[in-house]
């Protein structure tokens, strides 16, 4: 048992004083612990949180030049107070006193050309980034009258949103494998509404009377985006 015992400690301190010695393996240095030429990321965005959705994108870059992303989204809360006013006051016929939106799935597809960096882990990119979202609204809808103008409400109708953004974009890998990028984006995006209800006021028969239509809208706008991705 002695034998073994100091066999043992003879060993530890042999170890012990090797490991202080000086090393000629450079690799040992070099190695941070940070994966390297990675071309696979998982992405989460802070733009669709801002309309209320909760998801994430993979990309994949396929050559030095070429990547592409797709994302998918469900909607677990209402939107941004600015997104329900566009909605609101810019689609539904004469405005509306109030709207909320809820239940929603949206997609997204975006290829990029990388102007700069091999791999994923980093670089600079340009590409056309595509969303759709679709989702349920209810809706206030002002109804005119000979005596006094009031609202009627609406549930759960059919709404979508298209947009098509040209983006600059740029993410830095930090840590071991994780990417910080910052969008800005220029395009024009386009709001549906099926069936929502028209109201008019009919003076012969002194009554409202109800139509449904399909409203369609477009406008010019821009996007900034942060998001923050896992190399894989």
């Amino acid at each position: 048992m002695l034998f073994v015992v100091s066999a043992f400690s003879v060993n530890a301190q042999k170890n012990k004083t090797k490991s202080d010695e000086p090393s000629n393996n450079i690799s040992t240095f070099l190695n941070d612990g940070r994966v390297k030429g990675v071309n696979n990321l998982i992405r989460i965005r802070l733009a669709p949180s801002f309309m209320g959705y909760m998801g994430a994108s993979y990309e994949r870059k396929f050559t030095e030049k070429f990547g592409l992303e797709v994302g998918a989204n469900v909607k677990i809360n209402k939107s941004a107070i600015w997104e329900e006013y566009r909605e609101a006051h810019f689609n539904a016929p004469y405005g509306t006193e109030y709207i909320a939106s809820k239940k929603g799935i949206g997609f997204s597809i975006f290829p990029k050309y990388y102007k700069y960096g091999k791999y994923i882990n980093h670089g600079r990119y340009i590409g056309l980034q595509l969303n759709t979202r679709s989702f349920k609204s209810d809706f206030n809808l002002y109804v005119p009258s000979s005596i006094m103008d009031t609202y009627a409400a609406q549930s759960d109708v059919a709404c979508s949103y298209k947009s098509l953004f040209l983006v600059w974009g740029n993410q830095r890998q930090f840590g071991s494998r994780f990417t910080f990028g910052m969008e800005l984006g220029f395009g024009v995006n386009q709001d549906n509404i099926k069936k929502l209800n028209q109201y008019t006021w009919d003076d012969i028969n002194s009554k409202s009377i109800i139509t449904q239509i399909d409203v369609k809208h477009n406008q010019i706008t821009m996007q900034i985006d942060l998001s923050l991705g896992i190399l894989l």
